[in-house]
């Protein structure tokens, strides 16, 4: 299980890779900690819709890097819960 604030999961994807990452028993905190610093601190390419309304036919992207990363917090518990 984990157990994390936006500061990880903000910086997760939906990709098999990240979904196997987090389902990974063997997976620590730390590690979870660290991964969400360095992607914090890599360049982004951010993808912003022309108007409120989303329309993947006029979107315009850019390449961004932030300059300061948000608070990190991870748990993970591997056990049984008793009846």
């Amino acid at each position: 299980m984990v157990i994390a604030c936006d500061g990880l999961w903000d910086v997760l994807t939906n990709s098999v890779e990240d979904t196997l990452l987090i389902g990974d028993d063997s997976i620590q905190s730390d590690e979870l900690v660290e991964l969400a610093y360095q992607r914090w601190k890599q360049e982004w390419d951010f993808i912003k819709p022309m108007s409120a309304y989303v329309n993947y036919d006029n979107m315009n992207t850019e390449t961004q890097k932030f300059t300061r990363c948000d608070d990190i917090s991870v748990c993970t518990w591997i056990g049984e819960i008793s009846p």
